[in-house]
């Protein structure tokens, strides 16, 4: 799909994602209208992507402060979820290990850590 036929708030999900993998922001991104913007955190929601709108906001000078607020909101309530799945995957994998049964998480952090070291 060629980038002019995205929605601004989806282009701009594009640019976060770009600078997340150190690709400089894409320049030809206004957004100038209010509901491009406010688009903007449902769409990060919807997309997986508030942790990486999040990082790149503060490069964004025309974002208005309600959007940026959203966007802290939205990425700290993650966090937290985040944060609460892993504290229980802990706690059910060290029960699991106590019985002697080797467990493997095959998705989020301790697979990571398991898989990367």
């Amino acid at each position: 799909m060629p980038r002019q036929d995205f929605t601004p708030a989806f282009a701009r999900l594009v640019d976060s994602g770009r600078q997340s993998l150190g690709v400089p922001p894409d320049a030809a991104l206004p957004l100038s209208r209010p509901g491009d913007w406010d688009a903007l955190p449902d769409a990060a929601g919807r997309h997986g992507m508030t942790a990486w709108v999040r990082a790149a906001m503060p490069g964004w000078r025309g974002a208005p402060s309600h959007v940026r607020t959203a966007v802290e909101a939205r990425a700290r309530t993650q966090q937290v979820r985040a944060l609460e799945a892993v504290a229980q995957l802990a706690t059910v994998a060290g029960l699991l290990h106590d019985a002697g049964i080797d467990a493997v998480a095959l998705k989020g952090p301790l697979f990571s850590r398991w898989l990367y070291g």
